[in-house]
């Protein structure tokens, strides 16, 4: 008798884009004997859906993900990851800095991603 046993199928993902300093975490298929994950700054690991604590640029790239199944079959797959830099704002004022209250000041903000908060 001739068992042919069919390849698992590693589905690897993540949840990129991430920033610098974030969590990065990775999911793959449940149910598998083993799991060997592997990537970019010299990353692995064995267990199902790893994840990456305070992440850097170091961590942009391809992860490998190697599974095998009950029946002893193995298959590979990747993932791509895309970490960005938080680069800090650039503040431009205006050509004139004295201001009498109650007058205003404007101030604008560039090279921003997300939110800018103003304070005194």
């Amino acid at each position: 008798v001739v068992t042919i046993n069919s390849l698992p199928v590693p589905n690897p993902s993540s949840d990129s884009p991430k920033c610098v300093g974030t969590t990065l975490s990775f999911n793959s298929v449940a149910g598998m004997s083993s799991y060997a994950w592997s990537g970019p700054n010299s990353f692995s690991s064995s267990i199902q859906d790893p994840s990456i604590s305070n992440v850097s640029i170091a961590a942009n790239g391809t992860y490998t993900l190697t599974v095998s199944n009950a029946n002893g079959c193995s298959a590979s797959a990747t993932t791509v990851v895309t970490i960005n830099q938080i680069l800090p704002p650039t503040i431009t004022p205006p050509n004139t800095l004295v201001v009498c209250s109650p007058s205003t000041l404007t101030l604008t903000a560039s090279n921003c991603a997300g939110t800018v908060t103003w304070s005194e």
